[in-house]
Parts: C-alpha cells; sequence; structure tokens
C-alpha cells in the first residue's frame, strides 16, 4: 500500500496543476515554459515553419530578442483543436508572428491539495478495511 502511495504521488507531482500568466513584456526568461499565441496572418513563413492553421504553441525559451522568439517545442495547437506533440525541435518566430506569451507556472497550493485528496482516497479505505470486527 505504501508503495503505491509512493508512485502516486510522484505521478501527481510529475504533472502538476500549472496555471499561465500573461507575460507583460513579451521578453520570456531562457529556459522558461511558455504559451505563444500565433498571429492569424496568412504569412507563408510561419506556415514553413511549423505548418498551416497554428493557433498555440507550448515549449521551452532558448532565446529572447526584439525580433524574435526561439523554442524548443513541445506541443502545437491547430485552429480546428488538434493538438500535435513535437519533440523539442528548435523554431524562431519573427515577433510579427507572435500576438501573445504567457509564462506556465506550477501552482504549488492546487497541487498540494490534489495530491492530499489523492491520499486520502488512497489511504481512507485501507484504514477502514484494516479495522477488526466488531463482534456483538
Amino acid at each position: 500500500m505504501r508503495r503505491c502511495c509512493l508512485i502516486a504521488c510522484s505521478l501527481i507531482l510529475s504533472v502538476g496543476c500549472y496555471f499561465h500568466s500573461l507575460v507583460s513584456d513579451a521578453s520570456p526568461q531562457p529556459g522558461s515554459t511558455v504559451l505563444v499565441k500565433v498571429s492569424q496572418d496568412s504569412d507563408p513563413r510561419l506556415t514553413a515553419l511549423i505548418g498551416s492553421n497554428a493557433y498555440l504553441v507550448d515549449g521551452h525559451v532558448l532565446k529572447s530578442t526584439p525580433d524574435s522568439l526561439a523554442l524548443a517545442l513541445s506541443h502545437v495547437q491547430r485552429l480546428g483543436g488538434h493538438v500535435e506533440p513535437w519533440h523539442g525541435e528548435h523554431v524562431a518566430f519573427p515577433r510579427s508572428m507572435v500576438a501573445g506569451v504567457e509564462r506556465r507556472r506550477l501552482s504549488v497550493p492546487a497541487t498540494a491539495a490534489l495530491v492530499g485528496g489523492i491520499m486520502t482516497g488512497l489511504v481512507a479505505p485501507g484504514k477502514v478495511v484494516a479495522k477488526q470486527p466488531v463482534m456483538r
């Protein structure tokens, strides 16, 4: 039972609960995880970089300059809602193609509440089953 709880906790902490906050100056720090809203202008450079109908891209910032934003991509979401996994391919977006940037951060309180709830759900039934029956 204890081993199962440890495995569950490690899985939850590896996934965690995250929130996105708008990057006001649009210059995220290298290494940070960001969600970039892509401009919907019909620019052939964008199609050449990541394919057609891209709406959102998720990735780690490699470099941020006034002219471009270089990312190691993890996901690309298309206009129809289809999400494609990417494997860290490096793409430099011209700033004219970036409509917005949000930083992804771990929410410690929400993750702690989730872990606490799951642990309670795993431990409580074990405690009830482990009690000796009362004979009357």
